[in-house]
């Protein structure tokens, strides 16, 4: 289980798993905070990399998480979290536009399609989860219940 800010991320493996945390990947600066690590079975190896990006400086945040992911585009990973950035608004928000944009070049691919944050009378998709394990059968799904206005995100990889 990983927890940062108010979210919550658990992993259900079905096999023996070995898991290296990656310090090159505990960030804390004033953009967005992030941390990851390689997970590995007897079928898999994978990074997992989780991120929270504040309410603010979307630029800076860009910037600085492009060099990050840039170090694990050849690599099978998992990016999950509270990104504040709406893809709902991908053809009006020239920021998000910028950052899924950013993410396909490195091959990776929004597995999150559906509102996952619900607030008064807004539902955004403020919380992601991108892969770049294209030839993979990988799903994710938002689950109808309320542990705060995030919904969690299940993302299964075989």
């Amino acid at each position: 289980m990983i927890k940062t800010k108010d979210l919550v991320y658990l992993f259900i493996i079905k096999e023996r798993i070995f898991s290296t945390a990656l310090p090159s990947l505990d960030i804390r600066n004033s953009y967005f905070e992030c941390m990851g690590g390689r997970l590995k079975t007897d079928h898999t190896d994978l990074y997992v990399i989780v991120v929270y990006h504040f309410h603010f400086d979307d630029n800076n945040f860009l910037d600085k998480f492009n060099r990050v992911i840039s170090q694990y585009k050849d690599k099978p990973v998992l990016i999950i979290g509270d990104f504040n950035l709406d893809l709902l608004k991908y053809d009006s928000d020239p920021n998000v536009d910028k950052f899924a944009n950013a993410m396909i070049s490195y091959s990776f691919f929004p597995l999150v399609n559906k509102p996952t944050n619900f607030f008064r009378d807004t539902a955004t998709i403020i919380d992601h989860a991108w892969c770049n394990l294209v030839n993979e059968n990988v799903s994710s799904y938002v689950l109808d219940i309320s542990v705060s206005t995030h919904k969690p995100i299940l993302t299964a990889i075989p």
